[in-house]
């Protein structure tokens, strides 16, 4: 597959000093790009209407409750062609109506002309519907879940998009860095849990914690304010990142955003790795150089550890594994790294990316195309979108109507059969017979 680089201008008058500067500003134009357009607004806006409607016709009306999105779709960090990622919560409560709901669903939308490719993963606690919009309806991958009620709550999903969402606002450089990190995995098909990769949530975890840690001692403001004129620090984190954690032994230590700092497991006082925080800050003349690590806190230097278990720490289930451990920012006991079984690999493709952006010398050149390309197909994927809402293809309205005029039909017909003897009772569609 092709990865092309749409972001890059082909003439840029700018002159920059570093190659940090240069990779900042590549950056900002990438971010600027995989922002969603106002005809994929409209089309995402449009399918979730839609599919609002539609699971509400057709889930018992006495039981269902919302359908909220959660994700990418709620936090804002897509890139072109992602997901669109809801949930549907409902007042059910017999395990066994809990366990067909998405089956009964899922018949529905195979009838509809909403959706095509409808698949349900038997294997999850909660079965999860994967489907794809039709082509009138932008051609989106959708995944449906349920949330529990026999929980109590709110849905996973919905309770991390906010944390998630908190972290955005009290980290801005926090939302360019993932952008451009799952990009930079995608393209390598490292980005799905589902193949051992790295997905967005724990990806997600890695850079909050990251920022969180500061470890090469960077003014705060390079995390709270990294598009000031005079900071421009995207460049400089970005690299920092990769070093950092082509570096971090994640065979014995866990990452752990709840107590925002790094954790060893089960290892002695005088073994533990001890690194400068984000209060630690040093001041503006003594920022460390890009991928330096600080090697002291307090005067002390950093020992290795001495031992490779993580026995003892609970959420901790794979300890045998070279698996990441990253503690889940809303259930403290999850361990959201289990399904990273090419770990190894993640890394090893960050040392790659450091290395190549530690070497580069012209900062004149294209930078971050070193690294990151957006799939060919999901380009055309953004024109596609782009031509259903200018040649008036995809109207809100009178899509609308098309989608549930035969629903209002059949309706009709049902009460024009009804029974003389019946009498109306509680919700519309609920009768009693006489």
């Amino acid at each position: 597959m092709q990865h092309l680089k749409p972001w890059i201008k082909s003439i840029s008058p700018a002159k920059y000093e570093t190659v940090e500067e240069r990779l900042h500003h590549d950056i900002v134009d990438f971010i600027a790009y995989v922002q969603r357009t106002p005809a994929e607004v409209t089309v995402y806006d449009t399918l979730f209407r839609a599919l609002t409607r539609f699971i509400g016709q057709h889930l018992r009306s006495k039981t269902f409750v919302s359908v909220e999105q959660f994700g990418s779709s709620r936090t804002g960090l897509g890139l072109p062609g992602s997901d669109l990622d809801i949930v549907v919560t409902t007042t059910e409560t017999e395990p066994r109506s809990v366990r067909k709901l998405p089956f009964v669903l899922a018949s529905h939308l195979r009838k509809s002309d909403i959706v095509t490719e409808v698949l349900t993963n038997h294997h999850a606690p909660v079965p999860i519907i994967k489907c794809r919009s039709t082509e009138r309806l932008g051609n989106i991958s959708i995944d449906i879940s349920f949330k529990n009620p026999l929980q109590g709550r709110s849905s996973q999903g919905i309770l991390v998009a906010s944390a998630v969402q908190s972290h955005l606002k009290a980290q801005p450089a926090l939302a360019p860095l993932v952008l451009v990190l799952k990009a930079f995995l995608k393209q390598r098909k490292l980005a799905s849990a589902f193949t051992g990769g790295l997905g967005s949530y724990p990806l997600i975890v890695l850079v909050i914690n990251f920022l969180q840690l500061n470890p090469t001692g960077l003014p705060r403001r390079f995390i709270t304010r990294p598009f000031d004129r005079d900071v421009h620090s995207l460049g400089r984190l970005l690299i920092d990142f990769f070093v950092y954690y082509s570096n971090f032994p994640f065979e014995r230590m866990y990452i752990s955003v709840n107590s925002a700092q790094l954790n060893t497991a089960k290892m002695q006082e005088n073994d533990r790795i001890k690194l400068a925080s984000s209060a630690l800050i040093h001041p503006e003349n003594e920022a460390p150089e890009p991928g330096e690590i600080r090697e002291e806190v307090s005067g002390e230097a950093i020992p290795e550890p001495a031992s490779k278990s993580r026995v003892g720490v609970s959420w901790i289930k794979n300890t045998t594994l070279y698996k990441a451990a990253i503690q889940c920012l809303v259930e403290p006991e999850t361990d959201i790294g289990r399904g990273t079984g090419r770990m190894k690999a993640v890394v090893q493709e960050f040392k790659r990316a450091a290395t190549c952006l530690l070497q580069l010398q012209a900062a004149d050149e294209d930078v971050l195309g070193q690294i990151v390309g957006l799939p060919e197909e999901d380009i055309a994927h953004r024109v596609h979108i782009e031509e259903l809402v200018r040649r008036g293809k995809l109207s809100p309205t009178e899509r609308s109507r098309e989608l549930f005029s035969e629903e209002r039909t059949s309706s009709k017909r049902r009460r024009s059969v009804e029974p003389a003897n019946t009498k109306k009772r509680g919700r519309k569609g609920d009768y009693k017979t006489k």
